[in-house]
């Protein structure tokens, strides 16, 4: 089983100005700590329960920056609720996620229920047999978009005239395709007709047994394989409370064929990421039950993932005892300062390059200047003097052009 991180609370700390960064440490963490996907709620406002007025950002723009912190976990969102994009702008949204973070992201998708939100921001709501319709045709669309059919798609509720999405995504076939809920009637018929993998509420393994026989039944009458559909839970109790508990729990839904858990931090971000690692991650390594994107036997993660950028170590005898995984901090870049004389020596033929008549490019088929910076970009150290020349030029030049405009 794999083990993933629902995002779902921005609250902590307090100030938005910190949200970035501790998003940022705890997708890190996460990572650092075997955590295999890394998932984020659909809302534009919080949930009633812990108060619509909270924090809470826009989904996907949110994963595009925890892609560029992190290398090896899935990202998606848990799950997109089906009003909010049309379905041809999903699809290449999905793409660019999947492209920019080298082939991790996964369509999550649901019928949507916060209707609040929705009158709210001025999102149409619609019944929910008509959701359900808009489901279906934008998962059709997202599957035709994501194939060689480039043509028109005629539904119900949406047309397109062209499914064109280029670049592709760079999974393959397509980003996998979790459809969320446990609706018996509707849900996880759909997950049978058409997903790579369904989400249910892990609220007990008996609970999910019922729904994962009703998609075995839905699969039987789709003809299509049960086994070929990734079964994975979010977890609703908190899993620090009771960590004995939780990993009897995985224990149980890895018997009934659940391949990934999703756990949801009920403190400071970065501190339940850190004590996941230290608590959580050990035992299920310790039980067998627990398949990590950086192995916890791997002497060396690095070689494990087949990654450079970041170690973790893990001494194997360790796992299971109780000790701490010691999760280093990533190193910051060093600062990329530009040369002495860049800053003057650009700001110099930009300002050239605005008053100096178009006609004198246009003769060449280039810009002079930029063809004098690529020729010479080795050597702006030490410009100074070139530079200064230029100003004065510029300076007579532009004196010039604006008697003769």
């Amino acid at each position: 089983m794999k083990l993933g991180l629902h995002y779902w609370n921005y609250s902590a700390p307090p100030d938005p100005t910190k949200i970035a960064a501790t998003l940022a440490e705890t997708a890190r963490v996460a990572e650092q700590a075997g955590v295999s996907s890394f998932t984020v709620m659909d809302h534009y406002f919080q949930m009633e329960q812990a108060g619509a007025d909270q924090p809470m950002l826009e989904a996907y723009t949110t994963l595009g920056h925890v892609a560029a912190v992190t290398e090896r976990m899935t990202l998606g969102v848990l799950v997109t609720g089906v009003p909010y994009r049309h379905p041809g702008l999903l699809a290449k949204i999905v793409t660019t996620l999947d492209v920019l973070s080298g082939g991790r992201a996964r369509l999550g998708i649901g019928a949507s229920w916060y209707e609040r939100e929705q009158r709210g921001l001025g999102v149409p709501v619609v019944p929910v047999a008509e959701r359900f319709e808009r489901l279906e045709e934008t998962l059709q669309i997202c599957l035709q978009m994501w194939s060689d059919d480039n043509g028109p798609f005629h539904g119900r509720h949406y047309q397109l005239e062209e499914t064109l999405c280029v670049p592709g995504p760079i999974s393959r076939p397509h980003p996998p395709i979790l459809v969320g809920g446990g609706g018996e009637r509707k849900t996880l018929r759909l997950a049978a007709r058409y997903a790579d993998a369904c989400n249910v509420f892990g609220t007990t393994p008996a609970d999910v047994a019922q729904k994962l026989d009703v998609l075995r039944s839905h699969c039987e009458g789709e003809g299509s394989a049960y086994d070929r559909i990734e079964k994975t839970v979010l977890a609703v109790r908190p899993v620090l409370a009771d960590v004995d508990a939780f990993v009897a729990a995985a224990g149980e839904y890895a018997a009934l064929g659940v391949s990934e858990i999703a756990v949801m931090p009920d403190r400071h971000p970065v501190e339940f990421a850190e004590q996941l690692a230290e608590l959580v991650v050990p035992r299920l390594a310790e039980e067998g039950t627990l398949r990590t994107a950086c192995p916890p036997s791997a002497k060396d993660a690095t070689a494990a993932c087949g990654s450079t950028a970041h170690r973790l170590t893990i001494d194997p005898s360790a796992v299971g005892s109780g000790s701490t995984l010691r999760i280093p901090a990533r190193p910051a870049p060093p600062a990329r300062q530009p040369p002495d004389g860049v800053v003057q020596r650009v700001r110099v033929l930009l300002l050239h390059h605005r008053v100096e008549p178009c006609r004198r490019a246009g003769r060449a088929g280039q810009r002079p200047q930029d063809a004098s910076v690529a020729r010479r970009s080795t050597g702006l150290a030490s410009s100074h003097s070139r530079a200064s020349r230029s100003a004065r030029s510029w300076t007579r030049r532009t004196a010039a052009s604006r008697r003769a405009w």
